[in-house]
């Protein structure tokens, strides 16, 4: 395997460097499974937004999560679910997302990542989690890019998590990531929220079956 880049915050990359050849990203969220209390697994969730200029998310269907695994035209597709984490790297990632650059609308400024605690009520948060990290991959699945979540973001007030950040630089395709890592005690429906949707709107299309119980 080719020497992967490892990143800390603030670092920005031009994916052309790393990604000459492929307009396809896969981004993969891992963490290890909990080892701080017995038989409560940490259900970390990764979804991807897609944003114009001003952070606002024009289209619904380009907010990919668990319930709503692909884009239009297949731009995004998310893996699944997975609730519980790896024990280690051999198991290979936890979920991931696939990004045909060349899909993306043109009113797509930016594309983030989001991760958030599913259980955070029940007094899980960032602070407990081990060993979570994103890797970024080229169109055969070789890591390129890594970003590890650092000590300073391990602390209770975090429940949700801005990993990094996909920024368009022009027309010609040239994308650019710049690692974040902007914990939050936002959970999913107040990012959905953030980003100029409606929590009541996504999750009737896309998970109706979460409104039964209201």
């Amino acid at each position: 395997m080719a020497e992967r880049t490892r990143l800390v915050k603030g670092d920005r990359v031009r994916l052309r460097k790393v990604l000459p050849y492929t307009d396809t990203v896969y981004f993969a969220l891992s963490w290890n499974t909990n080892r701080y209390r017995e038989k409560r697994d940490f259900d970390l969730d990764l979804s991807m937004v897609c944003l114009d200029e001003d952070e606002i998310c024009q289209d619904d269907r380009y907010f990919i999560w668990y319930e709503h695994k692909v884009s239009p035209k297949s731009a995004l597709t998310h893996s699944g679910d997975n609730k519980k984490g790896v024990e280690d790297e051999s198991e290979g990632d936890a979920e991931v997302i696939k990004i045909k650059l060349d899909k993306i609308p043109d009113w797509v400024k930016s594309i983030v990542p989001v991760i958030t605690i599913y259980d955070h009520r029940d007094d899980q948060h960032f602070g407990l989690v081990d060993n979570a990290y994103i890797r970024i991959m080229d169109n055969n699945e070789e890591e390129k890019l890594r970003f590890s979540l650092s000590e300073e973001a391990h602390v209770a007030d975090n429940v949700g998590m801005v990993f990094g950040k996909l920024t368009r630089m022009n027309d010609e395709g040239e994308w650019e990531f710049v690692a974040v890592e902007e914990g939050s005690n936002y959970d999913l429906e107040d990012y959905i929220e953030l980003y100029g949707m409606t929590v009541y709107g996504v999750v009737k299309k896309y998970a109706p079956h979460m409104l039964k119980d209201q």
